[in-house]
């Protein structure tokens, strides 16, 4: 539990100092309408780790061209929370980024198995 713990609190204290910086679209706020993009499972090493990083980078890519007012991602952002290397590679990809992002974590983000219950 304190190993959990302790990749949570490594997780938010990346994502605070970070932080999430960005400007919504031109119109948006005048018109009243807004648009987002909602991503979940980025999941930097369940797979291939450079296959992840080059999915979540062409996903970046894509999101930017929409041009979304900001951007959810819902959690499993990385697959172990006590990789700092795939931290900081989510970090980097999530700079990428031209737009507000806003990051919940997710179990693995927390070190915290699948709830397997029905």
């Amino acid at each position: 539990m304190k190993r959990q713990f302790y990749c949570f609190l490594t997780l938010v204290a990346a994502l605070l100092a970070v932080g999430c910086v960005g400007t919504a679209r031109p119109g948006a706020a005048t018109s009243g309408t807004f648009e987002f993009a909602q991503l979940c499972d980025t999941q930097l090493g369940f797979s291939t780790y450079d296959e992840d990083v080059r999915a979540f980078r062409a996903v970046v890519a894509q999101v930017n061209a929409r041009q979304p007012d900001f951007v959810i991602i819902c959690g499993d952002l990385v697959n172990d929370c006590g990789n700092a290397k795939a931290i900081q590679e989510f970090l980097t990809v999530r700079a990428g980024f031209k737009m507000p992002v806003y990051c919940v974590p997710g179990n693995h983000d927390v070190g915290l198995p699948a709830n397997t219950a029905a």
